[in-house]
């Protein structure tokens, strides 16, 4: 058994055996600018926040982006639900980027994700921004490697 404050939240990592271990308290709102990077599949953890996080309607969240990479137009995930979180929040930064396709519509990026893009979807680095990046894992490692030279550092990327 542990203790919390109230209001508090904490992480609580399952060890299996009904065995929990408790991580770390966290306070409310200690991130204030939500970076979201998905490429593919990986949308659905990212657009799972989001959506709670808007429809809670979290006043404590200043910025919010998303830059959502897949092949083609037709391989993007739940377009509609992220227009439709766009309308409720209306400052949410949406960027699309294809790397397989070759007339790339009006909008929307062509190739991988680059520095270029990610400055102008994400809040900037600092002490109350998280980037969320969900994909396979060649692609957290290219987004590391931009994100770490961008300023941003291990304790602001989940």
């Amino acid at each position: 058994m542990f203790e919390s404050p109230v209001g508090g939240y904490a992480k609580i990592r399952y060890l299996g055996n009904g065995e929990f271990k408790k991580m770390k308290v966290e306070q409310p709102c200690k991130y204030t600018k939500l970076g979201f990077i998905a490429g593919g599949s990986g949308i659905t953890p990212c657009f799972s926040v989001m959506q709670s996080s808007i429809k809670a309607g979290e006043k404590c969240i200043t910025e919010m982006g998303l830059l959502f990479s897949n092949k083609t137009e037709g391989d993007i995930l739940i377009k509609d639900e992220i227009e439709q979180l766009q309308k409720i929040r209306t400052d949410l930064k949406v960027a699309h980027t294809l790397t397989r396709q070759e007339n790339v519509p009006e909008g929307m990026f062509k190739g991988r994700i680059t520095r270029e893009m990610i400055e102008k979807t994400m809040p900037a680095p600092s002490d109350e921004t998280l980037i969320w990046i969900c994909g396979p894992g060649p692609l957290r490692e290219h987004l590391e490697k931009i994100l770490f030279e961008m300023g941003y550092t291990e304790s602001m990327l989940n």
